[in-house]
C-alpha cells in the first residue's frame, strides 16, 4: 500500500470512547528538505536543536551559505554541520579564487562527501546542498558516512519519512518558485 496508513485511526476512536487518551506524536530531531523547481532550488529547516527531550535552542541556524549560490540543511550534531559547512565553505571560496569563476554544487557535494567519508561517519552531519551555476539547478543529499543520492526532492533528519510523503504527493515537473515555496 503507498503513501500513509491510517490503520490505527478506528482504535483510536475506540480507546478514547472507553475514557482512554489518544497516543500523542513526539516530535524529535531535525527534519531538513529539498525541492527543484523550472529554473531553480529551494531548501527548508526546521529551526528548533534538542539535546535528547531538552530543547536546547529554539532558534537555531540550520540553513548555511557555501557560496553565493549554493547552499545547504544540516540535520544531525549542530555543532558538526556548523563546523563542516563553514570549513567547505572556506575551501570553495579559496578554490573559486583559484580557478577565477564561481563554484559548482557538484564541487561543493564532492568537497563535503570526501571530507565526511574521511571521518567513516563519526561527524554526525546529514546534508542536502542545493544550488545553481551555469550547469542549471541542482539538489544532492550527502550522509554522515559520505554517500550521495540527487534528486528532484529530497528530506533528510528524524521527520525525513512524514516529509518525503509530503514530497512525493505535491512534487510535479515545472513548479514554480512559489508552488515549491508554499507547501
Amino acid at each position: 500500500m503507498a503513501g500513509l496508513s491510517f490503520d490505527n485511526y478506528q482504535r483510536n476512536q475506540f480507546l478514547s470512547a472507553k475514557g482512554y487518551q489518544t497516543p500523542k506524536a513526539t516530535s524529535t530531531g531535525t527534519t531538513i528538505v529539498g525541492c527543484k523547481f523550472k529554473g531553480g532550488v529551494v531548501i527548508a529547516a526546521d529551526t528548533r536543536a534538542t539535546a535528547g527531550p531538552i530543547v536546547a535552542d529554539k532558534n537555531c541556524e540550520k540553513l548555511h551559505r557555501l557560496a553565493p549560490k549554493i547552499w545547504c540543511a544540516g540535520a544531525g550534531t549542530a555543532a558538526d554541520t556548523e563546523m563542516v559547512t563553514q570549513l567547505i565553505g572556506s575551501n570553495l571560496e579559496l578554490h573559486s579564487m583559484s580557478i577565477k569563476r564561481e563554484p559548482r554544487v557538484v564541487t561543493a557535494m564532492t568537497m563535503l562527501k570526501q571530507h565526511l567519508f574521511k571521518y567513516q561517519g563519526h561527524i554526525g552531519a546529514y546534508l542536502i546542498v542545493a544550488g545553481v551555476d551555469p550547469s542549471g539547478s541542482h539538489l544532492f543529499s550527502i550522509h554522515a558516512h559520505g554517500s550521495t543520492d540527487i534528486g528532484y526532492y529530497l528530506s533528510l533528519g528524524s521527520g525525513s519519512l512524514a516529509a518525503m510523503a509530503v514530497l512525493e504527493s505535491n512534487w510535479k515537473e515545472d513548479m514554480t518558485k512559489e508552488e515549491a515555496m508554499n507547501w
